[in-house]
């Protein structure tokens, strides 16, 4: 498989060790609130604006953006 890739495999374990960057965690707590939010308190009857007012009560995610919000509603639909 490595080499249809053009990788090396050393490269290739190294990469697949590699921890979560804090990025991708940080990304991931978001979305969990946001299916949270979406199905348990609107039972899936709430769109991206209604999402980010109610993260926005949570001052961890003070400052996501709509427009983020509805990208991760989409791409993990």
């Amino acid at each position: 498989m490595c080499h249809n890739l053009n990788v090396s495999e050393s490269g290739f374990y190294d990469w697949q060790g590699r921890s979560k960057s804090s990025r991708r965690i940080a990304k991931e707590k978001l979305m969990t609130k946001i299916s949270e939010l979406f199905y348990v308190k609107h039972k899936q009857m709430a769109g991206s604006p209604l999402i980010t007012e109610d993260l926005h009560d949570d001052p961890q995610y003070k400052t996501v953006y709509r427009s983020r919000v509805a990208a991760l509603i989409v791409n993990n639909a």
